[in-house]
């Protein structure tokens, strides 16, 4: 299944379409202003009333045909108003410098913006392809009970793990840490992490590979004794820890309990603290 970053998520849709519109609305809005600007102006006002006085524009009413009326009379009207236009930006020219100064300021301050959004978008898409590779080429290391095969009396006993790396690439500088005790109850906290290192070095495990680690104690018959007949618990714990193919430190923590006559991996039991992987 394949995953999203948080910073990809797809926006809303009224978001894609605000972005969408957001450029043409803006630009209507804005020619529409300096429109009603130029049309409200006292300069443009009197240009209008002085140009409609003139012989050249009244000489339009005297025509007799409709057609040529419709199209004269438009033309002329054209010609009054781009002229009347060019004389108020002639008598405001400074101020409309100012105007598209601070216009242009605006605009580059959108495109410095909307480059930024594009590069950090960029950068996030980097970020969740490199995520992605590594979350999909890393070693991946497990540990899988291996029982407790030897519990008799006057004998050392021997619990069992696998340690095994089912990721893509290996795992390097493996460090195996385990203790292996008979407790009354299992801990309500994790206490993986107290347990003694056992292996360490430059131990590394290949996709695909396992390794069987063997601990091995005395226990005293009365230990024995209530392990059997489900007073006490036997707890094989602790950590392994490596460093993937990409420099990076990882951890798996094991807390498996046994009791009872049955002592082998199929009866384990994982403790709900202390199991978990980074």
């Amino acid at each position: 299944m394949s995953e999203t970053a948080p910073g990809d998520r797809q926006a809303p849709r009224w978001r894609q379409y605000g972005r969408k519109l957001f450029w043409p609305v803006f630009w209507v809005f804005a020619t529409g202003l300096v429109i009603f600007v130029i049309h409200q102006s006292q300069e443009f006002s009197n240009c209008i009333h002085e140009g409609k006085k003139t012989k050249d524009y009244q000489s339009i009413n005297k025509r007799v045909s409709v057609f040529f009326d419709f199209f004269e009379i438009n033309q002329r009207r054209v010609n009054l108003y781009s002229g009347c236009v060019g004389h108020f930006t002639d008598k405001n020219e400074g101020s409309l410098t100012a105007l598209a100064t601070i216009v242009l300021g605006g605009f580059t301050f959108a495109l410095w913006w909307s480059t930024r959004q594009l590069w950090m978008t960029s950068l996030r898409q980097a970020k969740h392809m490199k995520d992605t590779a590594e979350r999909q080429l890393r070693a991946y290391i497990s540990v899988e009970a291996g029982g407790v095969p030897n519990w008799a009396q006057g004998f050392n006993s021997h619990a069992m793990i696998y340690v095994r790396n089912f990721g893509q690439t290996p795992a390097y500088k493996v460090v195996v840490a385990a203790n292996f005790d008979v407790i009354n109850s299992p801990p309500d906290t994790d206490i993986a992490k107290t347990a003694e290192i056992s292996r360490s070095g430059d131990m590394h495990i290949a996709p695909g590979q396992l390794h069987m680690v063997a601990h091995e104690k005395f226990f005293g018959d009365c230990d024995m004794a209530d392990v059997i007949n489900e007073r006490k618990w036997i707890a094989v714990y602790g950590y392994i820890k490596y460093i993937d193919a990409f420099k990076i430190s990882r951890e798996t923590r094991f807390f498996h309990l046994y009791r009872g006559k049955a002592l082998g991996k199929e009866n384990v039991r994982y403790h709900h603290i202390g199991n978990s992987a980074t």
